[in-house]
């Protein structure tokens, strides 16, 4: 995962319902909370694999990108083991 926090993070909309943030940027992540459609994120940093740090209210943490909206984000990837 990436560590490139930018410096001044934009401001970016929720797009689905039930959104879930969690804890580490993959499903099997620990769910910190839920975002809904409008909600208001502050973009912290993209991992490059699909998913984003993102602050929402008092909570920090990771989302898919497919529900962000507003800025150009990775898409998500998945691969075999």
């Amino acid at each position: 995962q990436s560590n490139n926090v930018q410096s001044n993070p934009p401001a970016v909309t929720c797009t689905g319902s039930g959104v879930r943030l969690r804890a580490e940027a993959h499903t099997a992540g620990k769910i910190l909370g839920f975002v809904n459609k409008g909600d208001a994120l502050t973009l912290l940093c993209d991992d490059g694999w699909g998913w984003s740090k993102v602050k929402a209210g008092g909570i920090t943490g990771w989302m898919v990108n497919e529900y962000i909206k507003g800025a150009k984000r990775s898409g998500y990837k998945t691969g075999k083991c």
